[in-house]
């Protein structure tokens, strides 16, 4: 496995019950965008790595998430 470079994460707020990264994957999945990495930060904000190709698409679906 090659190294990689991350240059545009997509973060989004804490997920802050059980099931969130769940529910937010399959709106990720219905949308085309393909998660390479996620993790959660030191502050709890969920950071996706995608595709450089899918990154609008993935930061509309978390601006769709966070504010249904």
């Amino acid at each position: 496995m090659a190294p990689c470079t991350a240059t545009r994460p997509a973060c989004t707020g804490t997920a802050s019950s059980p099931g969130q990264l769940g529910a937010l994957g399959g709106l990720l999945a219905d949308a085309g965008v393909n998660v390479l990495v996620q993790y959660s930060d030191h502050t709890g904000n969920l950071v996706l790595l995608v595709d450089d190709k899918d990154v609008p698409a993935c930061r509309e679906v978390i601006a769709r998430w966070e504010h249904p």
